[in-house]
């Protein structure tokens, strides 16, 4: 799988049978999230969210728990 979240959680259903030979991404693709053109609103809201998520630490324990990688 090219998902590193989705590949880890199929492991840890696997009950033992599966494991990950690398943590090398064969092909890395950020991802973003994308509002409609002039809805400011919402973009200052997720801007906004996703700063309060940075500072409070939820962020980084998000990166973390599902083994991801931060592109900022």
């Amino acid at each position: 799988l090219e998902i590193a979240p989705a590949a880890q959680i199929i492991v840890d259903k696997s009950r033992g049978r599966l494991g990950i030979s690398s943590t090398r991404l064969v092909y890395p693709l950020p991802l973003g999230i994308y509002v409609a053109k002039g809805n400011t609103e919402l973009a200052e809201a997720i801007k906004a969210t996703l700063a309060a998520l940075k500072a409070n630490g939820q962020y980084a324990a998000l990166i973390k728990k599902y083994n991801l990688e931060s592109i900022d």
